[in-house]
């Protein structure tokens, strides 16, 4: 059973969920938006950095201190993967792996903006 469960509902042009890891052990991603709404196909899913954040780090620092996080992932772009978005595509990774939106770039209008839905499981 998740843990925690949100929704998303990103604007076109913008990053709408910033770089963070999550207080958990696994994450899940998933997208709802129809794939005709999206303008740039292979864009607009998820960037995962697969290099851990140090162990030292606690995890209220990982969504809290943009600026550490930022500092830590310069010069890593090379252990960054970029899922592309995909409508009904999980996406399933270790909830401490820094991740966040791709810039989605999606038809106007409120029905076509990019849908995220994270679900939280188990806690570290």
């Amino acid at each position: 059973m998740a843990r925690s469960a949100w929704a998303f509902k990103g604007l076109t042009g913008t990053k709408p969920i910033d770089t963070h890891a999550d207080d958990a052990v696994v994450s899940l991603n998933f997208w709802v938006t129809p794939d005709s709404a999206n303008l740039m196909p292979g864009q607009g899913g998820l960037e995962i950095y697969t290099v851990p954040p140090p162990e030292d780090w606690v995890v209220k620092d990982y969504g809290q201190d943009k600026a550490a996080i930022r500092t830590f992932l310069t010069g890593q772009e090379d252990q960054k993967i970029t899922i592309p978005y995909g409508e009904n595509c999980a996406v399933i990774f270790d909830s401490r792996l820094f991740h966040g939106s791709d810039a989605p770039n999606f038809t106007a209008g409120y029905e076509n903006y990019r849908i995220n839905i994270t679900m939280l499981f188990g806690t570290r």
